[in-house]
């Protein structure tokens, strides 16, 4: 949840075995068991997918948020990632 109004950096990446899988960064999303390529488009920050197996990929964007917007990351439940150890997820408050 995002406690300061402000433009954000955010950055997700995931590695998948197959390729094909959809990743994405949501906005205000209640779809949580919802492929991100699947809400709405004003849920949609990025949305991105898995071109080779086994190769990561990563979604980024620079947005401005309000104070309780909720962020989410999520995949497409029926390719969920392979390794934890793959996942990065980061968000910066880059100005007000």
């Amino acid at each position: 949840t995002i406690n300061e109004d402000g433009i954000y950096g955010i950055f997700f990446e995931d590695r998948d075995a197959s390729a094909g899988a959809h990743y994405g960064i949501t906005l205000n999303s209640t779809g949580l068991s919802t492929a991100p390529q699947s809400l709405a488009t004003s849920q949609q920050l990025a949305v991105v997918q898995i071109p080779a197996a086994n190769s990561n990929c990563s979604a980024h964007v620079t947005v401005s948020l309000s104070a309780g917007d909720i962020i989410r990351i999520g995949a497409d439940p029926t390719t969920p990632s392979t390794s934890t150890s793959d996942v990065k997820f980061i968000i910066t408050k880059i100005t007000n």
